[in-house]
């Protein structure tokens, strides 16, 4: 348990980071480019975000293996087959979903995104492009998921918070130097994907433990993992498709210059995943590690605890975005969208994001016992309400119904997901859901709801930020006071770090 808190402390660090690197990057792209320009370029940051989850699975199976597996030599020549073979198929996934995207380009360009101002060529290229980078990101991620199943988060972290500003420092010069600036941007990103995949690849096989002989792909071991590796890979890509499926549908339904704008603030709510990322990788393992060794009391217990903590950070940033949403959106996109219902949209789309989130625990819980299926099924579920919903909603509504729909579906599903959990693990839903969530809820919106009317007008962008920083880091204390079970747990984590700096200085 204190391993997993350390990891996912440096999971929180390396992930707001990366997160806060995105979202500022992006801010003055929107300000140095065209507007379809930067549509195009948040094409980029859609598919960054979407990736992900296009591996079917492979690299989360990865991960599972490695942080489950035993230590004799015949067991590590084992694993490193499993490796091997599930990450040449990552790579396999990745050349053909890159070969299929660049074919379909030129159609795209032409039927789906419609330029005004840029040629249907051009665009047509930078799609290339785009699905390039999407065959690089695959193995990038596996990579990742290895190192979370190795327990070496807080590496994983430098190399991800590494690679995130040099892309951002890069393309932000080529925009402003290059000759075409579009063309250059996307050529130089994928240099820096290129080179970052290349690396965290090195880095994963330099880690593993060496064999008696060399890794060699195996196809019992597609046999062995395709039913969980397939249900949790659709599983993580329809939630994606669902959490991001409204750029996907307002790229088409929307002028170019007017989805940069949208696409921007839904970037901005969806990077409370950001938050949740960091305890899924920690904590996974972890799980994986109690249910192996068939210790039902302590992961009970560890579950109550992370659940608790995750909740004492999402809930205030989420709260955060929610009763701020005119100013946050004022500030990133420009003042004369703060009134309007981009801003309602955000809030919907912040809640939706923030529900889902929720789930990522008990969902890992669901995954270290080998049960991906249920998952899937809610999954499926889901995005054939959300397609019908924004189907009849959006000619109707406009914006604010992709956003409505979302947080719907996931006020539903975190009702009867989390209880299929709680039965495994015999917990009572009810319970978890006050110690988990309405307890440090109750702290979240008395601050929020309190900073939100004493708030003074017109703070400008730098005091404004550092306003919703306070906001934000009032609400966790606030949060974390009512909640006993993940105060105990950062004070035993403090303690023993204490302990080990005591040591290395003594």
């Amino acid at each position: 348990m204190l391993k997993a808190i350390q990891n996912t402390i440096a999971n929180f660090v390396g992930g707001l980071t990366a997160m806060a690197a995105t979202l500022v990057f992006n801010a003055i792209y929107y300000r140095v480019v065209d507007d379809e320009v930067f549509g195009i370029i948040s094409l980029l940051l859609t598919a960054t975000l979407v990736s992900p989850a296009l591996d079917v699975g492979t690299g989360r199976t990865a991960g599972r293996a490695i942080a489950q597996a035993p230590g004799s030599r015949k067991d590590i020549a084992r694993l490193r087959d499993v490796v091997a073979t599930l990450q040449i198929a990552n790579a396999t996934i990745g050349l053909l979903l890159g070969l299929v995207l660049a074919m379909a380009s030129p159609i795209v360009a032409v039927a789906l995104l419609k330029p005004q101002n840029l040629a249907t060529s051009e665009v047509a290229w930078a799609l290339v492009l785009i699905a390039g980078q999407v065959a690089l990101m695959l193995p990038r991620h596996f990579a990742t998921a290895c190192l979370n199943g190795m327990k070496r988060q807080i590496l994983a972290n430098v190399l991800l918070s590494g690679s995130t500003l040099i892309r951002g420092f890069a393309g932000l010069l080529a925009l402003l130097l290059g000759d075409d600036p579009l063309q250059a941007f996307l050529v130089v990103q994928g240099v820096v994907w290129l080179v970052d995949a290349l690396v965290c690849v090195t880095v994963v096989w330099r880690l593993m433990p060496p064999a008696h002989r060399r890794a060699r792909f195996d196809t019992d071991v597609l046999r062995s993992s395709w039913r969980f590796a397939g249900g949790d890979g659709a599983a993580v890509l329809i939630g994606t498709l669902l959490a991001h499926g409204d750029r996907l549908l307002l790229a088409a339904l929307l002028p170019l210059s007017s989805y940069g704008a949208y696409a921007l603030v839904s970037a901005i709510a969806s990077a409370i995943g950001r938050f949740t990322g960091p305890f899924s990788a920690a904590f996974l393992p972890h799980f994986v590690e109690l249910t192996a060794k068939r210790q039902t009391s302590e992961l009970r217990e560890d579950y109550l605890v992370s659940t608790q903590l995750l909740s004492c950070v999402v809930l205030p940033m989420a709260a955060v975005m929610i009763f701020f949403a005119p100013e946050i959106v004022s500030t990133v996109v420009g003042p004369h969208y703060a009134s309007g219902i981009l801003s309602v949209a955000f809030a919907f789309l912040v809640a939706g994001t923030m529900l889902n989130n929720l789930m990522h625990l008990p969902h890992a819980v669901q995954l270290a016992a080998g049960n991906s299926a249920t998952a899937l099924r809610f999954t499926v579920f889901n995005a054939a309400a959300y397609v019908a919903l924004i189907l009849l909603a959006t000619p109707r509504f406009g914006l604010i119904a992709p956003a409505v729909s979302l947080f719907s579906i996931y006020a539903l599903t975190i009702v009867f997901f989390t209880r299929v959990t709680n039965r495994m693990l015999g917990v009572a839903s009810y319970s978890w859901a006050c110690h988990s969530i309405v307890r440090p809820g109750i702290g979240t919106v008395a601050v929020a709801t309190a900073t939100r009317v004493v708030a003074p007008s017109d703070l400008g962008t730098v005091i404004g930020a550092a306003w919703l920083v306070f906001v934000a880091v009032s609400a966790s204390a606030a949060a974390l006071a009512l909640s006993p079970r993940a105060r105990g747990a950062i004070r035993i984590s403090s303690r023993a770090e204490n302990r080990r700096h005591n040591a290395i200085s003594g």
